[in-house]
C-alpha cells in the first residue's frame, strides 16, 4: 500500500516502483491524494463563521484547491494502468457540493489540521471506506 502527497513529479518513479513491486510478486494498492485546501482549513472555517455566525455546509468547494481533483484524477488512470488498486480519497470525502469539511458523527472533527494532512478521524473514516471495499472485492 503506498500513500503520499502526491504530485505529478511523482509518476514516474511510481510506476517505476510498482513495476518493481509486481515483479517481486507483490500486490499493489495505492492511494490517491486527498483534497487540499488554498490556506489552512481551520482558518476557512473560522472566517466563514465570523461572517456567518455558523459553520459551512457538510461539502464545500470553499477555499479549495481545484488542481488536486486532477493529479488525483490522473494518478488514478497511471495506477490502473498498471493493473494495480487505486483508492481515491475524492470517492470518499466528496461530491458535487464539494470536499467534507467535517467527518460525520457527533464529534464532527474537522477532515484536515492545515491545507491537506489529514486528521486521523479522516484516516479512520478512509480505512472505514477501505475496508468495506476490500472486503467486498474479496468476498465477490
Amino acid at each position: 500500500m503506498l500513500y503520499k502527497g502526491w504530485h505529478n513529479g511523482y509518476f514516474n518513479n511510481l510506476v517505476r516502483t510498482i513495476e518493481f513491486l509486481s515483479a517481486n510478486r507483490f500486490s499493489v494498492m495505492v492511494i490517491g491524494n486527498s483534497p487540499r485546501w488554498n490556506e489552512d482549513l481551520p482558518r476557512i472555517i473560522y472566517r466563514y463563521w465570523k461572517k456567518h455566525g455558523d459553520f459551512p455546509p457538510e461539502f464545500s468547494k470553499l477555499g479549495l484547491d481545484l488542481g488536486s481533483k486532477k493529479i488525483s484524477d490522473d494518478l488514478g488512470l497511471i495506477v490502473e494502468s498498471t493493473n494495480s488498486l487505486y483508492y481515491s480519497t475524492y470517492d470518499r470525502l466528496c461530491n458535487f457540493d464539494g470536499y467534507m469539511v467535517r467527518i460525520p458523527g457527533d464529534l464532527n472533527p474537522l477532515v484536515t489540521l492545515d491545507e491537506d494532512h489529514i486528521t486521523p478521524a479522516t484516516a479512520i473514516y478512509i480505512v472505514q471506506d477501505l475496508y468495506v471495499r476490500l472486503l467486498k472485492d474479496l468476498i465477490n
